[in-house]
């Protein structure tokens, strides 16, 4: 690759809609912009008839010179690089990973993959990062978490961070951030109960809050059965999202002093660690994660980054914000990708 001469690393985001997708680019670009000046465009990317595609789409790219399909692929997507020449394409999604790999096969772009290749050769993705990958392709990194959009704060970001959600400094505030049905849980009454019983132990006082939001996951019956079962007062703030969609993870990190996750939710897991937290990880009693998830929530817990719900009780001892372990690596990952690009 040609070294960049311009001030800016261009770089260009294939969004594909999909929620659990679009916090992982806006994670990448925050570690990027802590190493290098930007210009950041995004480009809405939906692959017409799937289900059909996706294999044809699989053959061709693995098999086939890019001449014969790199133009027609990103059409089909209705792609143009034209008008923004990106030096760095970021994608997310198997589906958005076909018009990634079009990408990359164009001179002088290099593609970043935040998730698993499945199928696809990686060599035509360019950089994959994926709790799955295959490391025998020196540009697949296995990572430990996703990227997050969110950090840790400081400590006066933090005051007034509070001060905006009526907040007192000494208060122990909890985040306690909900998903739903999926990635081999199912949620019952009596998970949802045992839930409320720890919100209502943890806020017995004035000198604790809880923050809560759900997520589009949990869905809205699920929502109106928490309504029911956590008191308002033990509620410093709630977020029900399939009630009123809004977003608040970044407010609710920088106020807490330590998280409450659902095991379903890696997105969330992986903003609560790169926030500098250990969350603590909330669990449904059916629950048969894919094997997947749950060697990444294996090599979490041996890292010390998450910590398991014991007990009715959530604790929190110290400053749980400490200097992040995700935060190095990802430093670590992006100063690579830079000096590929020559840009270090």
């Amino acid at each position: 690759m040609a070294e960049l001469d311009q001030k800016e690393l261009r770089v260009l985001i294939l969004r594909d809609g999909k929620p659990g997708h679009e916090t992982k680019p806006d994670g990448f670009v925050r570690y990027l912009r802590q190493q290098a000046d930007l210009q950041v465009t995004e480009a809405n990317v939906r692959l017409p008839l799937a289900a059909l595609m996706r294999p044809l789409l699989t053959l061709v790219i693995n098999y086939l010179p890019t001449l014969l399909w790199r133009r027609a692929v990103l059409s089909l997507y209705g792609l143009s690089l034209d008008d923004f020449r990106p030096d760095l394409v970021l994608a997310a999604g198997g589906k958005s990973s076909f018009a990634l790999a079009a990408c990359q096969a164009t001179e002088n772009i290099t593609g970043v993959l935040l998730g698993s290749a499945r199928r696809l050769r990686p060599d035509r993705l360019g950089w994959v990062f994926a709790a799955d990958a295959d490391e025998s392709w020196d540009r697949c990194v296995q990572v430990p978490l996703p990227p997050s959009a969110h950090g840790a704060v400081s400590r006066v970001v933090k005051g007034e961070v509070r001060t905006r959600l009526g907040l007192a400094e000494h208060q122990k505030v909890l985040a306690v951030l909900i998903g739903g049905d999926g990635a081999g849980c199912e949620y019952t009454l009596a998970d949802w109960q045992h839930l409320a019983q720890l919100i209502r132990g943890f806020a017995e006082d004035e000198s604790h809050a809880v923050l809560l939001s759900t997520s589009r996951r949990t869905g809205l019956e699920t929502e109106k059965s928490l309504q029911k079962l956590i008191p308002p007062h033990c509620l410093r703030q709630a977020v029900w999202f399939n009630h009123r969609e809004e977003r608040c993870m970044a407010d609710y990190l920088a106020a807490s002093d330590a998280v409450l996750v659902s095991v379903d939710s890696i997105s969330m897991i992986a903003e609560a660690c790169s926030a500098g937290f250990t969350p603590w990880i909330f669990c449904p009693q059916r629950a048969e994660l894919p094997s997947r998830v749950a060697s990444l929530i294996s090599r979490l817990e041996s890292k010390g980054m998450i910590k398991w719900l014991a007990g009715d009780e959530v604790s929190i001892n110290g400053n749980e914000c400490a200097d992040s372990e995700l935060d190095r690596f990802w430093h670590g990952q992006i100063r690579a990708v830079l000096v590929d690009l020559k840009v270090l």
